[in-house]
């Protein structure tokens, strides 16, 4: 942070950040505990983004998540392109972290389980799980109780999730549900009795289908419903 006096700058704050960065993709200006901060989506090597926070308190720069352990990227790291973001629109950022989900499918086919975390008080708390279709741009909230209890997979050819039964011990199991999305031509040409529609638009449908619930996994209509949400990216 620099300082002008007469046209001439001097330094008067600096704050040392993760090495690893190789670019940015985006600022967020925000408030840290009350101070302001900048929230930096960036890149370590080409395509594992993570995020490093500047905060500004007493006259000082700080980076605090590179001050606690000299490896933000480690510590907020994703593989897919997805920025921070208020997940409840409260002004407040959460940051994504992302962990692959396991699966009996080709690697293209694999999904992750991100955790949008909230930085305050030096800590990272975890205050939503969910799955993200990055492309179809949807994300299923997850609920603690399901962690280590399921697992899914993408089905490329119509952009589709899979959500399975799954233990550590026993692997993949039975199918419990699925989301689907079709064009409307399809849509209105086809039966589709067992499925539910989750979301439309002009050109394209989402519907959703349960094939059974889990003795640990509850499922019904308005469950799905109500943990499914369709968002539009930012830029």
């Amino acid at each position: 942070m620099l300082s002008f006096s007469e046209g001439t700058p001097s330094r008067v704050s600096s704050a040392e950040m993760d090495k690893s960065m190789t670019s940015i993709r985006r600022f967020h200006k925000t408030e840290l505990d009350g101070n302001p901060a900048l929230y930096i989506d960036a890149y370590s090597g080409s395509d594992t983004l993570f995020t490093e926070i500047i905060s500004y308190h007493d006259g000082k720069l700080s980076a605090p998540l590179y001050e606690q352990s000299k490896q933000s990227h480690i510590l907020t790291k994703r593989y897919k392109d997805i920025p921070c973001g208020s997940i409840d629109k409260d002004s407040l950022l959460e940051i994504p972290t992302m962990t692959p989900m396991p699966h009996s499918g080709q690697p293209e086919n694999t999904l992750y389980l991100t955790e949008w975390k909230q930085y305050s008080k030096g800590k990272l708390e975890t205050k939503e799980y969910s799955v993200i279709s990055a492309g179809l741009q949807y994300k299923v909230v997850i609920d603690p109780s399901w962690l280590g209890c399921f697992t899914c997979e993408a089905v490329l050819k119509n952009g589709g999730t899979v959500f399975y039964e799954y233990s550590s011990e026993l692997g993949v199991g039975k199918e419990l549900f699925r989301l689907v999305q079709i064009n409307r031509e399809e849509y209105k040409a086809k039966n589709h009795e067992d499925w539910f529609t989750l979301y439309e638009d002009e050109s394209s449908v989402i519907i959703g289908k349960i094939s059974e619930s889990s003795e640990k996994i509850k499922l019904s209509e308005k469950i799905i419903k109500n943990i499914f949400y369709k968002y539009i990216t930012e830029e």
